[in-house]
Formats: C-alpha cells, sequence, structure tokens
C-alpha cells in the first residue's frame, strides 16, 4: 500500500501548471519511486486508466497511462504501462469525439466531454530518452486528458453541457447527477 494519497477536487495542487523535469529529476531514483507509488495506487482503485504526479502531491510534470486491449475498445491499439515525463502534446486533427470521462480526484462523477479525435504526444521516458506516440479516438482523449491534468484543467473543465454529468451508483450503474 503506498503512502502516497490520492488529492482529491479543491485541493490547489491540482489547479497548478506543473513545470518540467530535468533529466536529473526523472533519472532519480525518487522518479522511480513515484513512477511505483502511480502504479500502486491505480492499482487500488477501481476505474482509472491514468494517474498524474500531481494527484498524489507530487509537483512532477509526469504522469503513467495504460489502456489494456478489451471486448470494449478492440479497435484501439493497447497502451502498456507506460511513463510521460515532461509530455508535449500536439493536436493533429480536426475531428472531434464524445467520451465519457471520471477523474480519480473527483470520485463517482462522469461527465460527457469532446476531445480530438487524434494526437502525438511527445515524452522523455523513464531514462529520459525521447518518445512519442500517435494516438487515436480513445487512446487520445485518455492522453489528452492527463495532459490537461498537468495544465491544471479537470474533465469538468471541457464539458460542454455540465448537465450531462453522471454519478456512479455504489455497483457501477451510471445514474443522472441532479444540478
Amino acid at each position: 500500500m503506498s503512502l502516497l494519497r490520492l488529492a482529491y477536487r479543491g485541493n490547489p495542487v491540482l489547479r497548478m501548471k506543473i513545470p518540467p523535469m530535468t533529466r536529473e529529476e526523472i533519472l532519480s531514483s525518487e522518479a522511480g519511486l513515484l513512477v511505483d507509488a502511480l502504479w500502486e495506487v491505480l492499482a487500488e482503485q477501481q476505474y482509472g486508466l491514468g494517474l498524474c504526479a500531481s494527484q498524489l502531491h507530487v509537483n512532477s510534470q509526469m504522469f503513467v497511462a495504460h489502456f489494456p486491449q478489451t471486448e470494449f475498445a478492440e479497435d484501439v491499439d493497447p497502451l502498456p504501462k507506460t511513463s510521460f515525463f515532461n509530455p508535449r502534446l500536439r493536436l493533429t486533427s480536426e475531428d472531434e469525439i464524445q467520451q465519457w470521462e471520471g477523474n480519480l480526484s473527483i470520485p463517482g462523477i462522469v461527465g460527457l466531454v469532446s476531445r480530438k479525435s487524434s494526437c502525438i504526444i511527445d515524452y522523455l521516458d523513464e531514462n529520459a530518452k525521447p518518445r512519442a506516440i500517435l494516438a487515436t479516438g480513445i487512446l487520445s482523449g485518455l492522453l489528452q486528458h492527463e495532459w490537461d491534468m498537468l495544465q491544471g484543467i479537470d474533465f469538468v473543465d471541457r464539458m460542454s453541457d455540465r448537465a450531462k454529468r453522471r454519478y456512479l451508483l455504489p455497483m457501477g450503474q451510471p445514474g443522472l447527477l441532479s444540478s
């Protein structure tokens, strides 16, 4: 069980624009421990495909994400467990997709969000080597969501119609959230 705990909506750390990490910081043992803690906390959650360092009260420009192959998204290339340090987002399409999003820092609430249908995310891996991923569809939305978190933006800020938010009942069944 990780000693680091999730920050919840209202905590100022979630609204900060996080500065880039130095090469030395990325290669440090502390960064390795942070990556381990992020994966550990993410694994403890019922839902979740990504987690930013700021969500664990750590002011480091990095997040972890994965997208396993599932029967619900067979047309999406899976993303293995990946650590993204100092990511930079490039939107590569004007086309938009609508997707339901949630945030572990805003438990139990999901909302309909418009995202660009494709993007490229440039980042440094855990060895501070430059990498890039071209993502489409749901995966593009996931990476845009995590990048937003590093800019102090949560999915609720991106909702065009907050009346379309929903809460999750204890059994994971969606229900309408009264305004």
